[in-house]
């Protein structure tokens, strides 16, 4: 979890930014922290970044001069969100330290953020989980099942995350809904069931079978233990049984009665 400054000039897309980053478990100090003092406060709080646009960051600009002023204490790294067709009339800015190319994919925008503040820390923090075959990556957001990358959207993802970090035990789809859409949305349990669907079909198969359907109730990963052996399953018994028909030659042969 790391504190970020959003600072975008364009209040529509401000809060879509914000959301994201929340979402994701981040505090987010927003535009409205924006002026002149309000910088100084959020910079005496300890911040590990900040996101800028090109409205807000401009030269000149008061959020540039607080940023980047000598004065301040530790250097704030900055991201800047910057429109696909300015990208190639854009010479570096070296008061930035990264900037991604919008409109922005979630996944991207979290993973920038986290190698950001992982250097500036010299922290590792956020783990690999690994369940049986499932791998997920926290740094570099990348799931793979056995060798094979799986795409994800970013809810398929943080279903996944949440679900596989808890094996055994029964997420509720009232849960799902709050820790992935947040405490503020309004929508039903079938938007979880439709998510757990197309996730299914992405990381499951004839081999591999990871979250369990709790009915009336939610979710379950199953545990390591009980991971990886569907295969095993399918097995038919059959074979021990034609094995052990086929008589030894070493034995008398048996006459029936």
């Amino acid at each position: 979890m790391a504190t970020i400054l959003v600072l975008i000039g364009d209040q529509r897309r401000a809060p879509s930014v914000q959301a994201d980053l929340r979402q994701a478990g981040h505090v987010c100090l927003t535009m409205s922290d924006a002026g002149g003092s309000g910088i100084e406060k959020a910079l005496s709080r300890g911040l590990d970044l900040a996101i800028v646009d090109n409205v807000a960051f401009q030269p000149g600009s008061q959020a540039r001069e607080q940023l980047c002023k000598p004065s301040v204490d530790e250097v704030v790294p900055i991201i800047l969100l910057i429109p696909e067709h300015t990208l190639f009339d854009r010479e570096w800015d070296q008061a930035i330290d990264d900037f991604i190319v919008e409109p922005y994919r979630k996944l991207e925008l979290l993973s920038r953020i986290h190698k950001i503040v992982s250097q500036a820390t010299g922290i590792n923090a956020r783990p690999t989980i690994s369940q049986g075959a499932l791998t997920i990556d926290e740094a570099s957001y990348e799931v793979k099942v056995g060798k094979r990358k799986v795409d994800l959207t970013y809810r398929e993802y943080q279903i996944l995350r949440f679900l596989a970090n808890q094996p055994g035990r029964v997420i509720t789809r009232e849960k799902l809904l709050t820790e992935v859409w947040g405490s503020d949305y309004f929508g039903g349990h079938r938007t979880i069931d439709v998510h757990i669907q197309r996730l299914r079909r992405k990381i499951e198969d004839d081999n591999y079978a990871f979250i369990e359907t709790v009915r009336n109730v939610g979710y379950r990963f199953k545990k390591s233990e009980d991971l990886d052996t569907r295969h095993l399953q399918q097995t038919p018994d059959r074979y021990s049984v034609v094995f052990d028909a086929i008589p030894d030659p070493r034995q008398p042969a048996k006459l029936p009665l």
